[in-house]
């Protein structure tokens, strides 16, 4: 898998005009090696291709990655940038390609530095995200853990959650419940209750839970890399009328986005879908946020689903789809799913139920 993946990033690099390139983002990294742990970076050229990193985690590079040579750089007589100056020479390169947007200015300065006017550095977007916009088969496959162990922790969560606990206590729960099924948590869970619903990404605070109110959880299990990302908004008793209608607007919402997913489709269009119904029944100001997302090996890559997007979908992208309301002083719900995008339309990765939970 590794061998396809280069074998199609070196076309990339010829592409672009470029004898080399170093890769700095950790999804990245992760997708053109195996390697799965921090501090590293890699060198690859058509005769060459390194990883460089420190003592910690020699022995996991060389475990992790044969198709790279491991280089050491906290060595005194190797440091990274003699590392990388070295590879250059060795492999006469003079065009070094670089991530511009997961590089920072003070590496920039200190990589220009040592190389000095024998390499010239060229600033690159999306040179392996690129081949991540969509998913193998493989991939695929890990999402779909991902995605049943989250089915999974909804089921669970839902029998915990009653009157009298914290925001805090769900929180906590929700990652005891993730991290017993071997993943980890694909980001800072949200749980958010009653009026701090209107908050998109709010934090879980000491609030108790209340009968009557809705709860917003969002949340996701990383299993080998890859991130789930799914938002249900429950219900403590009984919903009112008003709760019930306003439920049901957003996952019309959704609904409506779903019905334009395809291979083909532009991006800004499916969040026009769900934008458009939601302001025609007078919610349309209180939906502050794009539509949906990329996920994979970041829990927010390409595509992007929103107002100003013209990214065409393609069949094997993962996208979330993710409407909501939020109301100052009310409340808020968001209904969320990562969803694979096929030729004929969409395939939801989990099997939670949508309609109301009322626990």
């Amino acid at each position: 898998m590794i061998k396809e993946r280069l074998a199609k990033f070196h076309t990339i690099l010829s592409q672009r005009g470029v004898d080399a390139a170093l890769i700095v983002d950790p999804a990245n990294i992760r997708y053109l090696s195996g390697y799965s742990g921090d501090d590293a970076y890699l060198f690859i050229s058509p005769t060459q291709q390194a990883l460089i990193t420190d003592s910690r985690y020699t022995e996991q590079a060389g475990r992790e990655c044969p198709e790279y040579q491991i280089i050491t750089h906290n060595l005194p007589h190797n440091s990274l940038f003699q590392a990388i100056r070295q590879l250059c020479q060795e492999g006469q390169i003079h065009r070094l390609a670089f991530e511009r947007q997961h590089l920072s200015y003070l590496f920039f300065e200190q990589l220009g530095q040592s190389l000095a006017s024998s390499v010239e550095l060229i600033p690159v977007n999306e040179l392996a995200e690129s081949l991540r916009y969509c998913k193998s088969a493989a991939e695929i496959a890990l999402m779909r853990q991902a995605c049943a162990a989250t089915d999974q922790a909804f089921s669970q969560i839902c029998r915990y959650i009653r009157p009298g606990i914290s925001e805090k206590d769900i929180a906590s729960e929700l990652l005891y419940i993730i991290l017993g099924q071997g993943c980890e948590s694909s980001f800072p869970i949200i749980v958010a209750s009653g009026s701090n619903g209107s908050l998109p990404h709010a934090i879980p605070s000491d609030k108790i839970i209340a009968e009557g109110e809705f709860i917003t959880m969002d949340f996701g299990c990383c299993y080998a890399g890859y991130h789930a990302d799914m938002t249900r908004t429950v219900l403590i008793g009984q919903p009112t009328p008003l709760q019930q209608e306003r439920y049901q607007l957003v996952l019309e919402a959704k609904h409506q986005a779903e019905a334009a997913l395809h291979s083909g489709a532009i991006a800004k269009n499916i969040d026009a879908a769900a934008r458009d119904f939601l302001t025609k029944h007078g919610y349309g100001e209180y939906f502050c946020h794009g539509l949906g997302h990329g996920v994979g090996l970041d829990i927010h890559e390409a595509p992007s689903l929103n107002r100003v997007s013209e990214r065409v979908l393609s069949s094997g992208c993962l996208v979330t789809v993710e409407p909501g309301i939020y109301l100052p002083g009310w409340g808020g719900i968001r209904i969320e799913d990562t969803v694979l995008i096929t030729d004929s339309g969409y395939q939801s990765l989990f099997t939670s139920p949508l309609e109301l939970q009322c626990l």
